[in-house]
């Protein structure tokens, strides 16, 4: 392990031509002297070339004493202060989601605990009174992570702040890459690496707790983003098949699910347009026969929900879920969040996609899982319905 010193001219003592008997330096020293405080005092765009020219003209070991002295500058500004207490705290706040989060879904994906069928006649007596005990653990836990989840405010990041935390994130980083072995300065707080620095305000749905969640919330933000911009846009593409253009109810129906699955930890949804066919269709056959069912009998081509998925256009569908009588989608999903089927179906970890039909008083949610690409389908951007690579 490597320690550095504490002050970047110390860098320039193990640097060609600096006379170890005391004489006065040279020029060749000198000139290392500047590039090293050249490299600590750096704009972010300069500090890379910088220090590759410290890596040409002299040793790895100067190179991670120099990245220590770029360190410590900002060990003012995230080594305490109010913002760091702050931010200890959302840490903390955060390791307490993650264990309720833990003990929920030790019971949602237990099938044995948290089993279907759950209601008579399918099951005895007994067996839905302990149906309904498991389901009030389940809606205690629920309250529990929304009490959680909407405590405190987001914590205002000044743009000094965000730009020691971006310098610091690159520093740890590019030190890792110089020496595996070199370890980062001890006042570094362990949320440094999970904060995105490109937020204004950080709340505990932004926080990460390494650079991989910070990239994976970052995306997050992209699919609700996506979903948004292609709603609306779907809502006024006159041009779209009728199917496959949501409504406003829809589109509520698709937030309303993707805020609980991130509450949960979990990703949230992109919308797709032939899911949204698929979903639409269904709800349609369900409305105009009065039958609330996965199945439609009366068309054999149409009759399973991987069928209906197919013909849509989607060759990665995973789960539906069908409800009838709850025309609004808070309704909708309280009702899918007390049968542990339906519930299962909305926080799957593996699932990418869905969309949510109402037609009458009949609902139906499709879920699939293709591999998203969130910067070609941010790219590709065409509106709802319209012809393309399959969805």
């Amino acid at each position: 392990m490597h320690i550095w010193p504490g002050l970047f001219l110390a860098a320039a003592l193990a640097l060609p031509g600096v006379s170890g008997r005391g004489d006065a330096p040279s020029a060749a020293a000198s000139r290392a002297d500047e590039l090293v405080e050249s490299f600590v005092r750096a704009e972010p765009e300069e500090r890379a070339a910088l220090l590759t020219r410290i890596l040409e003209r002299s040793s790895r070991a100067d190179a991670v004493a120099a990245i220590g002295a770029r360190l410590a500058r900002h060990q003012r500004t995230l080594g305490r202060g109010s913002i760091v207490g702050k931010l200890d705290r959302l840490v903390v706040d955060r390791r307490e989601l993650d264990a309720t989060r833990e003990r929920f879904f030790a019971i949602v994906e237990d099938e044995k605990r948290y089993f279907t069928p759950y209601r008579q006649p399918e099951v005895t007596s007994e067996k839905e009174a302990e149906y309904r005990r498991t389901q009030k653990e389940v809606e205690r836990l629920v309250s529990e992570l929304v009490e959680q989840w909407s405590s405190g405010r987001p914590v205002k990041l000044s743009r000094k702040v965000r730009a020691a935390i971006e310098d610091v994130q690159w520093g740890v980083r590019t030190l890792a890459e110089v020496d595996g072995e070199a370890a980062p300065p001890d006042w570094i707080r362990p949320w440094v690496d999970g904060v995105d620095p490109d937020l204004a305000a950080l709340g505990l749905p932004d926080l990460g707790l390494d650079a991989s969640e910070r990239s994976r919330l970052r995306e997050w933000r992209a699919i609700r983003r996506l979903n948004k911009e292609r709603g609306a846009a779907a809502l006024k593409d006159r041009r779209a098949e009728g199917r496959s253009r949501p409504d406003r109810a829809a589109l509520e129906q698709l937030r309303v699910t993707n805020d609980y699955r991130v509450m949960l930890g979990r990703q949230p949804l992109l919308w797709n347009p032939r899911l949204q066919s698929a979903a639409r269709g269904h709800s349609d056959y369900m409305a105009r026969n009065g039958v609330l069912s996965h199945f439609e009998e009366k068309d054999p081509e149409r009759r399973t929900p991987s069928q209906r998925a197919r013909l849509a256009g989607y060759r990665h569908f995973q789960a539906e879920n069908c409800s009838f009588g709850l025309p609004s989608p808070q309704e909708a999903h309280r009702a899918w969040t007390t049968s542990p089927g339906h519930h299962r179906n909305i926080v799957f970890a593996t699932h990418t996609e869905m969309a949510s039909s109402l037609s009458g008083a009949y609902w139906t949610q499709k879920f699939g899982r293709r591999p998203l690409d969130l910067e070609g389908e941010a790219a590709e951007g065409r509106p709802a319905g319209s012809a393309g690579r399959e969805r």
